[in-house]
């Protein structure tokens, strides 16, 4: 269960943003030598390229914004002050407005990032990235391009003014979660951009509760609904894999203090709800007060779901226990999707998925567009696809009872698997190449996103990943350019710095004849 957490926190970065328009202005160039002032449009080139890619932003066209910043007789150079940054937001329609600066030290360099919101005239980003090679400007680049895109979801989420929703997850925290708290913190960001992409923007609120069992540090923990995406980050990575013990841990508990402790906008059906049950064991039986059918209950009378996320290593009874829970509460049941990456003897690559007790062994898949992948990026393709298939379950109001028998058979019926014999000779024989890793950011993001729909946000569909190498070839090719004309520049400067003088061989002093000038 260690990889599902870390996928919890890309994925409530998924969650909300419609399309947020944004200008890119030339940056700043602080050199010795102008060889380097071609920067001031090729940074701002390759960040436009690069969050361009992401399917909730828009960017204004460079035509418009160079005519507007020659209409306010601005420098090119990227020098704007904040009120002219406004005024050129205002023309172009861009909420954000993005500046910088590319400062040459010796052979080192620092780029600095500036975002400022047009609205309030606020500066809701500033960021900064380092390097002493060169050549690898456009690596620094994309690792700044990033950092600014987080920045502009952050703030454009406090801000959601659409249709509302509530995310709840209860995650079981014990020792053996230890993978899945992890993906969970690493997947957060990612996952809360993915749900942001909606149209229109909705408020989107998150809580946690995160539970062990009676006999550790503590049983139950709550972090209360938050819209702030920062503040939930601070609670998402809080969370520890620690005790635990025996086998089964206090789910009912969790649960009940989920339904119950939380702020949950109570008999409101205009506000869409959704809680989270993750987990790798089956409940305590405790004679206590914690009751399943009062859980039951208050999350119909609430008109809230609860869906379930059974990880490796759950037992049958701790299943059975999860998907009757999903059951009755209108939620869905999902087994959570494990890749392995592994090398045989000779060399070649394939994927070991595993889902509950289901085993399969991969060398090719073929996305919806027909084009095949192989090795790692054939195990990437796939669990991508069981996340829509188990959304499409939740998205039918009739679902069958028996949601953990579907989902395995599914499995079986729609992998792409080699035959019975090679499985048998590759799971035998080959080494693991890299980490194992799943799919619990995609199942929860694509199963919001059904309960963001029933609320009247769109989501466009996702670039396949054929576009995607279309895209990313073009922004290679922009790139190697770029580092060329650095190469030539640098080569050129080392080489017009480099004088030596040679002073012939064997050759006598020159002896002048003639008349002296005397004294």
């Amino acid at each position: 269960m260690k990889r599902s957490v870390l996928f919890l926190i890309t994925f409530l970065g998924i969650l909300f943003s419609q399309s947020v328009d944004m200008a890119v202005l030339n940056f700043s160039v602080n050199s010795s030598s102008s060889d380097m002032n071609f920067l001031s449009v090729g940074i701002s080139d390759i960040i436009v390229s690069t969050l361009g890619e992401k399917p909730n932003i828009r960017l204004v066209e460079r035509e418009k914004l160079n005519r507007v910043v020659e209409e306010l007789s601005l420098s090119g150079s990227g020098l704007v002050s904040d009120k002219q940054q406004v005024k050129i937001g205002e023309l172009t329609g861009a909420e954000f407005v993005i500046t910088g600066s590319i400062t040459f030290i010796q052979a080192s360099f620092m780029i600095n990032s500036k975002v400022l919101e047009v609205k309030t005239g606020r500066i809701i980003s500033t960021q900064s990235v380092k390097g002493n090679d060169k050549e690898k400007i456009f690596d620094s680049v994309d690792l700044l391009s990033q950092k600014i895109y987080t920045d502009i979801n952050t703030a454009s989420n406090n801000y959601g003014t659409g249709p509302q929703l509530e995310v709840a997850f209860v995650i079981d925290t014990t020792g053996s979660m230890g993978d899945e708290i992890n993906v969970v913190k690493s997947k957060i960001i990612s996952m809360i951009d993915e749900i942001l992409q909606g149209t229109p923007k909705p408020l989107v609120r998150f809580a946690v509760v995160d539970y062990k069992d009676r006999g550790d540090a503590y049983v139950t923990k709550i972090y209360d609904f938050k819209s702030d995406v920062n503040l939930i980050k601070q609670d998402i990575n809080s969370l520890t894999a620690t005790g635990g013990g025996d086998f089964p841990e206090s789910v009912i508990e969790a649960l009940h203090k989920a339904m119950f402790e939380l702020s949950w906008s109570k008999k409101n059906e205009k506000i869409g709800k959704l809680c989270f049950l993750i987990g790798d064991a089956e409940p305590q039986n405790y004679r206590d007060n914690f009751s399943e059918k009062d859980i039951i209950n208050e999350a119909l009378k609430n008109s809230l779901s609860i869906s379930s996320i059974s990880c490796s290593g759950n037992s049958s009874k701790g299943i059975k226990h999860f998907q009757d829970i999903s059951n009755k509460t209108n939620g869905t049941f999902s087994f959570l999707t494990y890749v392995q990456n592994v090398i045989d003897q000779s060399g070649k690559e394939y994927v070991v998925v595993t889902e509950g007790d289901a085993e399969v062994v991969l060398d090719e898949v073929k996305d919806k567009d027909g084009k095949s992948f192989k090795g790692g990026r054939a195990g990437d393709v796939f669990i991508e696809e069981r996340a829509k298939k188990k959304a499409d379950r939740a998205r039918n109001e009739d679902k069958p009872k028996e949601q953990a028998l579907e989902d395995k058979k599914e499995f079986l019926a729609t992998a792409p698997s080699v035959d019975a014999d090679e499985a048998k000779r590759v799971k035998a024989s080959s080494v693991n190449k890299g980490e194992k890793s799943n799919n619990l950011d995609k199942i929860m993001s694509e199963q919001i996103k059904v309960v963001a729909e029933k609320q009247g946000i769109k989501y466009e569909e996702k670039k396949t990943d054929s576009v995607k190498a279309d895209d990313k070839k073009k922004t290679d090719k922009m790139r190697e350019e770029f580092k060329k004309i650095i190469k030539t520049n640098t080569n050129k400067k080392d080489s017009d710095s480099i004088k030596v003088e040679v002073k012939p061989k064997n050759v006598k002093p020159e002896v002048k004849t003639g008349t002296g000038s005397g004294r």
